[in-house]
């Protein structure tokens, strides 16, 4: 009598595999999806100068990318506060916005260049506190003037970076321009086109 030569162990593997749960499955294969936490912090010492501070800047999000592509969508929340403090008065004023936006660059090696785009939108508040536009000394005719306006508006992202792996670390170094081009409140913080540029260090986690 001939001797079988059909592998019983490897028949009896193919027939229970559809069988397994799918977690214990796809721990048998790598996924090429890739997420990554990032966090920010970066501002604009071009801007400041005179009674105005340094702005200060703040991004975190999550990045998505497939294994071995030059392509990544990211979505992020950003915050963006500057205040000035003078004779005239005080004021500060805040963006907050949240954009999607796509990166492309080196998909490998040490040291990735890319450059980013995206849209948004984003909420702009303005505070001000003892505002005197008029040189009144005596401040009989025309008193100061406080108050507080928020409007939301569109926005248009665009950039360019770097990132590098130092040990275990991802870091990224990365320079933005926002641009908010148009009303979407009807009580403007400011009139005509805005733009808000940064320089940015951050970490992936």
């Amino acid at each position: 009598m001939r001797r079988s030569r059909v592998n019983a162990p490897l028949v009896g593997l193919l027939v229970l595999a559809p069988l397994l749960p799918p977690a214990l499955r796809a721990q048998t294969t790598e996924s090429t999806i890739r997420h990554a936490l990032y966090l920010a912090l970066g501002g604009d010492p071009a801007s400041g100068g005179g009674d105005a501070g340094t702005p200060v800047s703040m991004s975190a999000g999550v990045e998505r990318s497939r294994a071995g592509s030059r392509w990544a969508m990211r979505l992020a929340a950003d915050y963006r506060r500057q205040s000035s403090d003078g004779s005239f008065g005080s004021s500060r004023s805040e963006d907050f916005g949240v954009n999607l936006s796509a990166r492309y660059g080196r998909a490998s090696g040490s040291i990735r260049p890319y450059l980013l785009g995206g849209v948004g939108i984003a909420d702009l508040r303005t505070r001000v506190r003892d505002a005197r536009y008029f040189a009144d000394p005596d401040g009989l005719l025309f008193p100061p003037v406080s108050y507080d306006r928020s409007r939301w508006n569109g926005s248009l992202l665009s950039g360019l970076g770097t990132d590098f792996t130092l040990g275990r670390l991802r870091l990224f170094a990365e320079a933005r321009l926002n641009l908010y081009p148009a009303h979407l409140g009807s009580h403007p913080a400011t009139s005509g086109m805005m733009s808000r540029k940064a320089f940015y260090l951050g970490v992936k986690f």
